[in-house]
Protein backbone atom coordinates (compact mmCIF):
# COMPACT_ATOMS: atom_id res chain seq x y z
CA UNK A 1 0.00 0.00 0.00
CA UNK A 2 1.44 3.37 -1.03
CA UNK A 3 1.59 5.97 1.80
CA UNK A 4 -0.19 3.79 4.38
CA UNK A 5 0.13 6.40 7.12
CA UNK A 6 -2.06 8.90 5.26
CA UNK A 7 -5.85 9.03 5.09
CA UNK A 8 -6.94 8.39 1.51
CA UNK A 9 -10.24 9.47 -0.05
CA UNK A 10 -11.98 7.28 -2.64
CA UNK A 11 -14.42 9.50 -4.52
CA UNK A 12 -18.05 8.74 -5.33
CA UNK A 13 -18.65 6.08 -7.97
CA UNK A 14 -20.92 3.03 -8.44
CA UNK A 15 -20.20 0.38 -5.80
CA UNK A 16 -21.18 -3.19 -6.63
CA UNK A 17 -21.93 -4.50 -3.10
CA UNK A 18 -24.37 -1.58 -2.68
CA UNK A 19 -26.29 -2.38 -5.85
CA UNK A 20 -24.11 -0.02 -7.91
CA UNK A 21 -25.27 2.92 -5.80
CA UNK A 22 -22.68 5.72 -5.58
CA UNK A 23 -20.31 5.24 -2.63
CA UNK A 24 -17.21 6.95 -1.25
CA UNK A 25 -14.64 5.79 1.29
CA UNK A 26 -11.89 6.89 3.65
CA UNK A 27 -9.02 4.43 4.06
CA UNK A 28 -5.74 4.32 5.98
CA UNK A 29 -3.17 1.75 7.04
CA UNK A 30 -3.16 -0.06 10.42
CA UNK A 31 0.05 -0.88 12.28
CA UNK A 32 0.74 -2.89 15.39
CA UNK A 33 2.58 -1.59 18.44
CA UNK A 34 5.91 -2.30 16.76
CA UNK A 35 4.98 -0.30 13.67
CA UNK A 36 4.46 -3.30 11.42
CA UNK A 37 1.78 -2.72 8.80
CA UNK A 38 -1.07 -5.14 9.39
CA UNK A 39 -3.55 -4.03 6.75
CA UNK A 40 -5.95 -1.23 5.83
CA UNK A 41 -8.98 0.22 7.57
CA UNK A 42 -11.75 1.65 5.39
CA UNK A 43 -15.11 3.25 6.15
CA UNK A 44 -17.97 4.01 3.77
CA UNK A 45 -19.10 7.63 3.93
CA UNK A 46 -22.77 8.60 4.47
CA UNK A 47 -24.74 9.95 1.48
CA UNK A 48 -24.82 13.49 2.90
CA UNK A 49 -21.02 13.72 3.07
CA UNK A 50 -19.59 16.71 1.19
CA UNK A 51 -15.90 16.96 0.42
CA UNK A 52 -14.12 20.23 1.18
CA UNK A 53 -13.40 22.53 -1.77
CA UNK A 54 -9.68 22.46 -0.97
CA UNK A 55 -9.69 18.71 -1.59
CA UNK A 56 -11.36 19.16 -4.98
CA UNK A 57 -9.38 22.25 -6.02
CA UNK A 58 -6.00 22.40 -4.22
CA UNK A 59 -5.41 26.00 -5.31
CA UNK A 60 -8.62 27.01 -3.49
CA UNK A 61 -7.51 26.24 0.04
CA UNK A 62 -9.58 27.67 2.84
CA UNK A 63 -7.00 30.28 3.82
CA UNK A 64 -6.83 31.63 0.25
CA UNK A 65 -10.62 31.89 0.16
CA UNK A 66 -10.67 33.64 3.55
CA UNK A 67 -8.01 36.12 2.40
CA UNK A 68 -10.00 36.87 -0.76
CA UNK A 69 -13.15 37.64 1.28
CA UNK A 70 -11.35 39.85 3.80
CA UNK A 71 -12.76 43.38 3.56
CA UNK A 72 -15.79 42.35 1.47
CA UNK A 73 -18.91 44.49 1.99
CA UNK A 74 -22.47 43.18 1.86
CA UNK A 75 -25.71 45.20 2.02
CA UNK A 76 -28.84 43.21 2.90
CA UNK A 77 -31.86 43.24 5.16
CA UNK A 78 -30.92 44.34 8.68
CA UNK A 79 -32.64 41.29 10.19
CA UNK A 80 -33.32 43.00 13.52
CA UNK A 81 -35.07 46.11 14.87
CA UNK A 82 -33.18 49.38 15.02
CA UNK A 83 -31.38 50.11 18.29
CA UNK A 84 -34.25 52.07 19.84
CA UNK A 85 -36.62 49.07 19.42
CA UNK A 86 -34.18 46.25 20.14
CA UNK A 87 -35.16 45.90 23.83
CA UNK A 88 -38.93 46.46 23.44
CA UNK A 89 -41.31 43.53 24.15
CA UNK A 90 -42.42 41.59 21.08
CA UNK A 91 -46.11 41.37 20.17
CA UNK A 92 -46.06 37.58 19.77
CA UNK A 93 -43.54 36.83 22.53
CA UNK A 94 -44.50 39.05 25.45
CA UNK A 95 -41.73 37.78 27.71
CA UNK A 96 -39.00 38.47 25.14
CA UNK A 97 -37.47 41.39 23.31
CA UNK A 98 -35.89 40.96 19.88
CA UNK A 99 -32.48 40.79 21.54
CA UNK A 100 -33.36 38.16 24.17
CA UNK A 101 -35.26 36.02 21.66
CA UNK A 102 -32.30 36.09 19.27
CA UNK A 103 -30.04 34.91 22.10
CA UNK A 104 -32.47 32.11 22.96
CA UNK A 105 -32.64 30.92 19.33
CA UNK A 106 -28.84 30.86 19.06
CA UNK A 107 -28.67 28.81 22.26
CA UNK A 108 -31.08 26.21 20.88
CA UNK A 109 -29.12 26.07 17.61
CA UNK A 110 -26.18 24.77 19.63
CA UNK A 111 -27.99 22.69 22.27
CA UNK A 112 -31.07 21.52 20.38
CA UNK A 113 -34.69 21.85 21.47
CA UNK A 114 -35.42 21.10 24.18
CA UNK A 115 -31.91 21.85 25.35
CA UNK A 116 -29.79 18.72 25.15
CA UNK A 117 -31.65 17.15 22.21
CA UNK A 118 -28.80 16.41 19.80
CA UNK A 119 -31.20 15.27 17.06
CA UNK A 120 -32.21 18.79 16.05
CA UNK A 121 -29.05 20.76 16.70
CA UNK A 122 -28.04 23.09 13.85
CA UNK A 123 -24.32 22.90 13.22
CA UNK A 124 -24.05 25.73 10.68
CA UNK A 125 -27.18 27.93 10.86
CA UNK A 126 -27.87 30.83 8.53
CA UNK A 127 -28.30 33.53 11.14
CA UNK A 128 -29.49 36.16 8.66
CA UNK A 129 -33.00 34.73 8.33
CA UNK A 130 -33.72 33.34 11.82
CA UNK A 131 -35.73 36.39 12.92
CA UNK A 132 -37.71 36.47 9.67
CA UNK A 133 -38.85 32.90 10.27
CA UNK A 134 -40.13 33.88 13.72
CA UNK A 135 -42.00 36.88 12.30
CA UNK A 136 -43.53 34.83 9.47
CA UNK A 137 -45.05 32.49 12.06
CA UNK A 138 -46.33 35.47 14.04
CA UNK A 139 -47.85 37.07 10.90
CA UNK A 140 -49.85 33.93 10.13
CA UNK A 141 -50.98 33.62 13.76
CA UNK A 142 -52.20 37.22 13.87
CA UNK A 143 -54.06 36.84 10.56
CA UNK A 144 -55.80 33.68 11.78
CA UNK A 145 -56.73 35.52 14.98
CA UNK A 146 -58.31 38.27 12.87
CA UNK A 147 -60.32 35.78 10.82
CA UNK A 148 -61.57 33.96 13.94
CA UNK A 149 -62.19 36.79 16.41
CA UNK A 150 -62.92 39.81 14.23
CA UNK A 151 -64.61 38.26 11.19
CA UNK A 152 -66.19 35.33 13.04
CA UNK A 153 -65.14 32.55 10.67
CA UNK A 154 -65.17 29.04 12.09
CA UNK A 155 -62.00 27.03 12.66
CA UNK A 156 -63.10 24.54 10.01
CA UNK A 157 -63.60 27.31 7.43
CA UNK A 158 -60.22 28.84 8.25
CA UNK A 159 -58.56 25.44 7.83
CA UNK A 160 -60.26 24.92 4.45
CA UNK A 161 -61.01 28.46 3.26
CA UNK A 162 -63.41 29.31 0.47
CA UNK A 163 -62.79 32.23 -1.91
CA UNK A 164 -64.24 34.77 0.53
CA UNK A 165 -62.09 33.69 3.48
CA UNK A 166 -58.95 33.45 1.35
CA UNK A 167 -59.53 36.94 -0.06
CA UNK A 168 -59.93 38.33 3.48
CA UNK A 169 -56.75 36.50 4.54
CA UNK A 170 -54.74 38.23 1.81
CA UNK A 171 -56.40 41.63 2.30
CA UNK A 172 -55.70 41.74 6.02
CA UNK A 173 -52.10 40.56 5.74
CA UNK A 174 -51.22 43.00 2.95
CA UNK A 175 -53.15 46.06 4.19
CA UNK A 176 -53.77 45.91 7.95
CA UNK A 177 -51.18 43.64 9.55
CA UNK A 178 -48.74 45.74 11.58
CA UNK A 179 -46.63 44.62 14.56
CA UNK A 180 -43.18 44.88 16.09
CA UNK A 181 -41.31 41.71 15.22
CA UNK A 182 -37.99 40.07 15.95
CA UNK A 183 -36.65 41.33 12.60
CA UNK A 184 -38.15 44.82 12.91
CA UNK A 185 -41.51 46.31 12.04
CA UNK A 186 -43.73 43.94 10.06
CA UNK A 187 -45.89 46.08 7.81
CA UNK A 188 -46.39 45.26 4.13
CA UNK A 189 -46.70 47.71 1.28
CA UNK A 190 -48.38 45.68 -1.45
CA UNK A 191 -45.99 42.71 -1.76
CA UNK A 192 -43.02 44.48 -0.23
CA UNK A 193 -41.93 44.98 3.36
CA UNK A 194 -39.93 48.22 3.74
CA UNK A 195 -37.24 47.93 6.40
CA UNK A 196 -33.73 49.28 7.07
CA UNK A 197 -30.74 47.61 5.46
CA UNK A 198 -27.61 46.48 7.23
CA UNK A 199 -24.10 47.17 5.93
CA UNK A 200 -21.76 44.35 6.92
CA UNK A 201 -18.06 43.83 6.25
CA UNK A 202 -15.78 40.84 6.66
CA UNK A 203 -13.11 41.84 9.18
CA UNK A 204 -10.53 39.33 10.44
CA UNK A 205 -12.61 36.50 9.03
CA UNK A 206 -15.90 37.52 10.68
CA UNK A 207 -18.88 39.43 9.32
CA UNK A 208 -19.28 42.64 11.32
CA UNK A 209 -22.12 45.16 11.13
CA UNK A 210 -20.63 48.56 10.22
CA UNK A 211 -23.67 50.63 9.24
CA UNK A 212 -27.44 50.92 8.79
CA UNK A 213 -29.27 52.28 5.72
CA UNK A 214 -32.52 53.88 6.94
CA UNK A 215 -35.80 54.07 5.03
CA UNK A 216 -35.15 57.73 4.12
CA UNK A 217 -31.87 56.75 2.45
CA UNK A 218 -29.50 58.09 5.11
CA UNK A 219 -26.68 55.89 6.46
CA UNK A 220 -25.69 55.63 10.11
CA UNK A 221 -22.14 54.31 10.40
CA UNK A 222 -21.09 52.26 13.40
CA UNK A 223 -17.68 53.32 14.70
CA UNK A 224 -15.49 54.28 11.75
CA UNK A 225 -17.70 52.52 9.22
CA UNK A 226 -16.07 50.37 6.56
CA UNK A 227 -12.34 49.63 6.64
CA UNK A 228 -10.17 49.78 3.52
CA UNK A 229 -7.19 48.02 5.11
CA UNK A 230 -7.69 44.82 3.12
CA UNK A 231 -8.71 46.46 -0.16
CA UNK A 232 -6.33 46.29 -3.10
CA UNK A 233 -6.27 47.74 -6.58
CA UNK A 234 -8.39 45.75 -8.99
CA UNK A 235 -6.27 43.70 -11.42
CA UNK A 236 -6.49 44.51 -15.09
CA UNK A 237 -8.98 42.57 -17.14
CA UNK A 238 -7.40 39.80 -19.24
CA UNK A 239 -7.17 40.51 -22.99
CA UNK A 240 -10.31 39.67 -24.88
CA UNK A 241 -10.22 36.46 -26.81
CA UNK A 242 -10.97 36.34 -30.49
CA UNK A 243 -14.67 35.82 -31.02
CA UNK A 244 -14.63 32.49 -32.81
CA UNK A 245 -18.34 32.12 -32.09
CA UNK A 246 -18.97 35.14 -34.37
CA UNK A 247 -17.16 33.39 -37.21
CA UNK A 248 -19.15 30.19 -36.83
CA UNK A 249 -22.55 31.68 -36.05
CA UNK A 250 -22.52 34.72 -38.35
CA UNK A 251 -19.57 34.57 -40.75
CA UNK A 252 -20.11 31.10 -42.19
CA UNK A 253 -23.89 31.50 -42.83
CA UNK A 254 -23.20 34.89 -44.43
CA UNK A 255 -20.51 33.38 -46.66
CA UNK A 256 -22.87 30.61 -47.79
CA UNK A 257 -25.58 33.16 -48.57
CA UNK A 258 -23.19 35.33 -50.62
CA UNK A 259 -21.93 32.33 -52.59
CA UNK A 260 -25.48 31.26 -53.37
CA UNK A 261 -26.40 34.77 -54.57
CA UNK A 262 -23.27 35.03 -56.72
CA UNK A 263 -23.88 31.63 -58.29
CA UNK A 264 -27.50 32.53 -59.06
CA UNK A 265 -26.47 35.86 -60.63
CA UNK A 266 -23.87 34.14 -62.83
CA UNK A 267 -26.38 31.54 -63.99
CA UNK A 268 -28.86 34.31 -64.84
CA UNK A 269 -26.31 36.18 -66.99
CA UNK A 270 -25.32 33.02 -68.86
CA UNK A 271 -28.96 32.18 -69.58
CA UNK A 272 -29.57 35.74 -70.83
CA UNK A 273 -26.66 35.52 -73.25
CA UNK A 274 -27.89 32.17 -74.62
CA UNK A 275 -31.39 33.53 -75.12
CA UNK A 276 -30.00 36.57 -77.00
CA UNK A 277 -28.08 34.34 -79.46
CA UNK A 278 -31.14 32.22 -80.15
CA UNK A 279 -33.19 35.35 -80.97
CA UNK A 280 -30.66 36.43 -83.61
CA UNK A 281 -30.74 33.02 -85.27
CA UNK A 282 -34.52 33.11 -85.49
CA UNK A 283 -34.45 36.61 -86.99
CA UNK A 284 -32.17 35.39 -89.80
CA UNK A 285 -34.53 32.52 -90.53
CA UNK A 286 -37.34 35.01 -91.23
CA UNK A 287 -35.19 37.25 -93.43
CA UNK A 288 -34.37 39.89 -90.84
CA UNK A 289 -30.77 40.87 -90.46
CA UNK A 290 -29.07 43.57 -88.51
CA UNK A 291 -28.16 46.50 -90.81
CA UNK A 292 -26.06 49.45 -89.89
CA UNK A 293 -27.87 52.69 -89.31
CA UNK A 294 -28.04 54.91 -92.46
CA UNK A 295 -27.86 58.69 -92.92
CA UNK A 296 -31.16 60.14 -94.27
CA UNK A 297 -29.33 62.57 -96.60
CA UNK A 298 -27.27 59.81 -98.21
CA UNK A 299 -30.42 57.79 -98.70
CA UNK A 300 -32.12 60.67 -100.58
CA UNK A 301 -29.05 61.18 -102.74
CA UNK A 302 -29.00 57.53 -103.72
CA UNK A 303 -32.67 57.73 -104.65
CA UNK A 304 -32.05 60.79 -106.89
CA UNK A 305 -29.28 59.04 -108.73
CA UNK A 306 -31.52 56.07 -109.39
CA UNK A 307 -34.19 58.37 -110.78
CA UNK A 308 -31.69 60.18 -112.95
CA UNK A 309 -30.34 56.97 -114.33
CA UNK A 310 -33.82 55.90 -115.16
CA UNK A 311 -34.52 59.01 -117.19
CA UNK A 312 -31.34 58.62 -119.15
CA UNK A 313 -32.19 55.07 -119.95
CA UNK A 314 -35.54 56.09 -121.23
Amino acid sequence: MARPDEVHYIDWKPYGPSGDAPAAFFATGIRDKDGVLLGAYSIQLPPEFEQSIEELQPQCDLQTIADAFEGAVNVAGLGRPTDENLEKPLDCFKSHSAKSLSTLIDDHFQKGFPAGNAANRVADPYYGIKSHVVDATCAIAKTVEHLYKTKGYSVQLIQKPNDEVYAEFKRYMKNELDFQGASGRVKFSDNNRPNPLGVKQVLQGKEVEVGVVHLNGTISWIGNGTSSAAWAEEPEDPPERFGYWIVFQIGIPLLILCCACGFGLRMGLNRGQRNGGQSKDKAKQFGFEDTPATNPESTQAAASQDNAGGHEAV
